[in-house]
């Protein structure tokens, strides 16, 4: 059983695993990460509740512990069964029910979040797990809510559909937005790097990299490059390379209010520069 328990998470933990392949549940229990008091990773063993002060004036009350076993059971058979559904209509409804179970202590907002992406992913409908909807969920975090709580109390499921698949688009359209602004970027700033006179191959070789490479230091730059020391350390000091790229401007883009270049401390360190 309790493998069967933690099967329908199968997409999440092997997506983890392969990127963090030195990640492994005794890691998530360490100290100082978020919810690590509240059995990470265990289906819970004691009755939760959203909003209000105990189950009696919660604003939702998820299933008992008891009833997990047969309600994961059910979900993990609809994740992993077949269905005519549409793959993002079916991502939506499994995250509206794995909200509405919330078989963890901790964590199941983040879960649900990562879920949606993690299957388009593995249902082939992204290549990357690049589908960030957290973000139009914190847009619209009352109307998020009362839609699923629209689905529990009313079972408006097309409700809730029509909210979900609004953000989707959204967001793609959003993300596609940023990748154009992102390439125009690099396309001028290349440009400037070219009409940069006494520019070294290395620098060149360098800028080349920085999108894939954003954040760099002497080590990184003797790596990616193969150099040695001192001329990496001239790559990223060379004022025609440092006038030519505007690092803040990426960051713009992406949500930051720090730069992606560091710049040297001296013995080697380097820092996040702030965006003047």
């Amino acid at each position: 059983m309790a493998a069967g328990r933690r099967a329908w998470i199968g997409v999440v933990a092997s997506r983890v695993r392969s990127d963090h392949p030195k990640s492994s549940e005794a890691a998530c229990r360490n100290s100082g990460v978020r919810g690590a008091e509240k059995l990470p990773g265990e289906v819970r063993r004691s009755q939760n509740w959203i909003g209000g002060s105990r189950p009696g004036n919660a604003a939702y009350v998820p299933p008992p512990p008891h009833a997990l076993g047969e309600v994961l059971g059910a979900f993990e058979k609809y994740l992993h069964g077949g269905d005519s559904l549409p793959p993002l209509v079916r991502a939506g409804l499994l995250h509206v029910q794995l909200e509405t179970i919330h078989p963890y202590l901790d964590g199941n907002g983040r879960i649900g979040r990562l879920l949606v992406t993690l299957l388009l992913e593995h249902w082939k409908l992204l290549t990357k797990p690049l589908l960030y909807l957290s973000l139009f969920f914190k847009r619209h975090r009352e109307d998020y809510y009362r839609r699923l709580n629209a689905v529990r109390v009313d079972g408006d499921w097309e409700g809730w559909l029509d909210f979900f698949l609004d953000g989707v688009a959204t967001i793609a359209g959003e993300a596609v937005a940023s990748a154009r602004e992102l390439f125009a970027l690099v396309a001028a700033d290349r440009a400037r790097v070219l009409a940069q006179e006494g520019m070294s191959v290395v620098a060149l070789r360098l800028f080349e990299l920085l999108p894939r490479h954003p954040v760099v230091t002497v080590a990184s730059v003797m790596k990616l490059v193969k150099t040695t020391k001192p001329t990496a350390g001239r790559a990223i000091r060379s004022p025609g390379f440092r006038s030519a790229f505007v690092p803040w401007r990426y960051c713009c883009l992406v949500g930051s209010s720090r730069t992606v270049m560091r710049t040297p401390l001296g013995r080697g360190r380097h820092q996040c520069a702030s965006r003047p």
